[in-house]
């Protein structure tokens, strides 16, 4: 009885340390997929900061475009 009784602590102590390293990896691959989100949020803001000044001096363009087009019309 007693050495079934060492096995089974045995096996449910094997089990808990493979439970525990699949945790720690579980735990970095969820510290890694955080850190690349928000990798992404950050050049998400650069894109939409970039694009907001190509916007910005797309508009400016445009009315130069319209003055010179008004001045050469008249």
């Amino acid at each position: 009885m007693c050495d079934n009784a060492l096995d089974r602590a045995d096996a449910a102590e094997e089990k808990v340390r493979q439970m525990t390293d699949k945790l720690e990896r579980i735990e970095e691959e969820l510290r890694d997929t955080q850190k690349k989100m928000m990798q992404t949020e950050n050049d998400l803001d650069k894109a939409q900061e970039d694009l907001a000044v190509a916007n910005t001096n797309l508009e400016e363009k445009e009315k130069k475009v319209q003055e010179v087009n008004f001045f050469l019309a008249n």
